[in-house]
């Protein structure tokens, strides 16, 4: 399943109405948006995600100026969940995952469910331990902050957009370590990881400022290809040939300068 991303600027009175056969995810960065389905009609704050199935007719209203980034997977032969989900942030930031410190935050699409803590919704509104599996090549989408595990990584085959909803992000870049400062609302950083055997981008988020993110990776592999060295200079190694010690030890650069 292929995905892309989209990022929207709407002002008041404008307008969006579709039934397709993909599956649509809808990020809300900033302003208000009104989303009317056949359950009813429901607002999304900064930091609300509304999940879409396929041939689910929806329609949004931009009740003040909005930014919004639009999440498209191609859907086709789609076998999954088969009805909306709304997240919320306020539900997000009193969970327990999310708030445990060196957890990987809280993953609300993956590619793979683990049955013993994941489940497929059971309602509209989302609760913990609900995800949407969308398969390897899919859009994973995880809600992250500052006291959130990080370690130096890349990816070689997913592209990671990283939406900050409160606070301001850090991030080191490359092998150099580039460090840059996202504030909340700020356009994403992106990564165009590498499709081929040469290593993609290294870059690991900060954990020196609070802040609160979305994390959208289109054509995920998940765990599979997540790859981080055990030492400064060493070989990338794939995440799920570590044992959990060694992925402890995985090498990380400092918080800051």
């Amino acid at each position: 399943m292929g995905a892309k991303t989209r990022l929207h600027s709407a002002s008041d009175g404008s307008y969006r109405s579709k039934k397709v056969p993909q599956a649509y995810t809808f990020l809300v960065l900033s302003g208000q948006v009104e989303a009317s389905l056949e359950e009813g009609k429901y607002t999304l704050l900064p930091g609300d995600a509304l999940w879409l199935p396929p041939d689910t007719p929806w329609h949004l209203a931009y009740v003040q100026t909005a930014t919004f980034m639009e999440v498209e997977q191609d859907a086709s032969g789609w076998t999954g969940h088969r009805s909306p989900l709304l997240v919320r942030l306020a539900d997000i930031k009193r969970d327990s995952r999310f708030l445990q410190k060196g957890s990987n935050g809280r993953k609300v699409c993956v590619t793979e469910m683990y049955p013993k803590t994941e489940r497929s919704p059971k309602g509209l509104l989302w609760t913990p331990g609900d995800v949407i599996e969308v398969g390897e090549g899919g859009a994973e989408i995880s809600y992250v902050n500052d006291g959130a595990g990080q370690d130096r990584h890349l990816h070689r085959k997913a592209t990671e957009e990283f939406l900050v909803v409160e606070g301001s992000m850090g991030i080191r870049l490359r092998e150099d370590g580039e460090i840059r400062q996202i504030q909340a609302g700020e356009y994403p950083i992106l990564f165009e990881e590498c499709a081929s055997v040469e290593p993609g981008t290294p870059h690991q988020v900060l954990r020196n400022t609070p802040f609160v993110a979305i994390v959208v990776a289109t054509d995920s592999g998940g765990p599979g290809d997540k790859f981080v060295q055990l030492e400064p200079d060493g070989e990338w190694i794939c995440w799920t040939q570590l044992s959990p010690e060694q992925r402890q030890m995985a090498y990380r650069w400092p918080d800051s300068p």
